[in-house]
């Protein structure tokens, strides 16, 4: 859900300020591994652009070769390192999505994501009021 096309549209404005370089995030399994292996294959220097894991990585990068790092954009990211309660989670995604692909996040994402009271309603039954 969160691979290169995410960045799609925005690439292309993008583009008009430098080179694009994407990290290949798919080899390693830690983020100090895909740092170091994006260090390897980016420029001299760059501005690292980092989203959600990416940031996590983009920081990681920063932190190994700060000369290299003429700056650092972080989105839906945190400074702090992964709380163990979310590496559960986040492990427990994995296996799920490998088990039953992607169709079995979303089931259980729109549900948590609706109020408590109108889980189980369908938009029928729930009337049109938000």
């Amino acid at each position: 859900m969160n691979d290169r096309a995410l960045w799609d549209r925005v690439a292309r404005n993008l583009g008009a300020l430098g080179d694009i370089h994407f990290a290949d995030t798919a080899q390693e399994d830690t983020i100090e591994g895909m740092a170091a292996r994006a260090l390897a294959d980016a420029p001299e220097t760059f501005i690292a652009v980092g989203f959600s894991m990416g940031g996590y990585m983009a920081q990681e990068m920063a932190a190994r070769a700060p000369g290299r790092i003429r700056g650092l954009v972080l989105m839906n990211t945190s400074a702090r390192p992964c709380r163990p309660d979310n590496l559960k989670r986040n492990r427990h995604l994995i296996t799920l999505t490998k088990s039953q692909g992607l169709l079995g996040l979303f089931k259980p994402a729109v549900v948590k994501a609706v109020h408590p009271d109108r889980r189980g309603t369908t938009r029928s039954s729930a009337g049109s009021s938000p």
